[in-house]
């Protein structure tokens, strides 16, 4: 039996819990004193990346039940979109993530090291979906008619947290950008939603893309110019798959109206 939502889905509601899931990351590095250029590595990474997480797990895992919303954020009642935008985005990610992973230097990572950061990259993949393709999503389409403001809504919001990063040692030139590349790969991330029908696939990718990142990062300087070049690529393909999607959905609806008109 689908669980009764307790609150009514509105974008009010949907920004409280993205500020309040935000303050509780950003408080904790504050107090903890973390840089972003050195998250992961072995000496700081329970502290820096897995400390926050876990408050913030618990704090989407709490706000979620409250709610009520743990159908609509785990399932998606407007699937849609062309089942091949999902299989041209994901070889593009598999690709970035498979050329770091190659290049990381495994022997480097202690069993402990690996056991955090496959933990930590879990709690983020699950925290960052749950809230931006879910209760993000959720929320916009409980206020916004049309499902292009819902998809522009919860990316630029997924870019935009993280632009406090430029507080901690990266520079906000550097945190802006970082904030329109995550609007893109967000868009990705909402197409695979879309089309799969569920938010665990985000979760999962979201999960590996940041375990690989983490885990090149704190054995190399530098990523590969061949993955730069896939990780570039991918972003401008959600972007484009974005679009087929939504197109897909103006379509569809279309055809519905004409097939029920006498």
């Amino acid at each position: 039996m689908q669980e009764k939502q307790k609150i009514v889905p509105a974008l009010q509601v949907g920004l409280l819990v993205w500020l309040l899931y935000n303050l509780i990351i950003y408080a904790t590095w504050f107090l903890v004193g973390a840089d972003y250029a050195d998250l992961a590595s072995r000496n700081v990474i329970v502290q820096r990346l897995v400390l926050p997480e876990v408050l913030g797990a618990i704090f989407i895992v709490v706000a979620v039940s409250r709610l009520g919303w743990w159908p609509p954020v785990a399932y998606e009642d407007r699937r849609g979109g062309p089942r091949w935008s999902m299989w041209v985005f994901l070889p593009f990610v598999a690709a970035f993530m498979a050329i770091l992973l190659a290049g990381t230097d495994w022997p480097a990572i202690s069993v402990q090291h690996f056991v955090f950061l496959a933990f930590a990259c879990l709690l983020i993949g699950f925290n960052e979906e749950i809230l931006t393709r879910g209760v993000l999503v959720v929320a916009a389409r409980g206020s916004m008619r049309h499902e292009v403001w819902v998809w522009f809504f919860s990316s630029a919001l997924f870019g935009l947290m993280h632009v406090p990063n430029g507080f901690f040692g990266i520079g906000f030139s550097a945190s802006f950008a970082q904030a329109v590349f995550t609007f893109l790969l967000g868009s990705g991330l909402y197409v695979l939603r879309r089309v799969s029908g569920t938010i665990v696939l985000p979760v999962i990718v979201h999960a590996l893309w940041d375990f690989s990142t983490f885990s090149h990062q704190v054995t190399s300087t530098g990523a590969p110019l061949l993955a730069t070049l896939f990780q570039f690529l991918a972003y401008m393909l959600a972007l484009v798959l974005v679009i087929a999607v939504l197109l897909h959905d103006r379509t569809s609806r279309a055809r519905g109206t004409a097939t029920a008109t006498p």
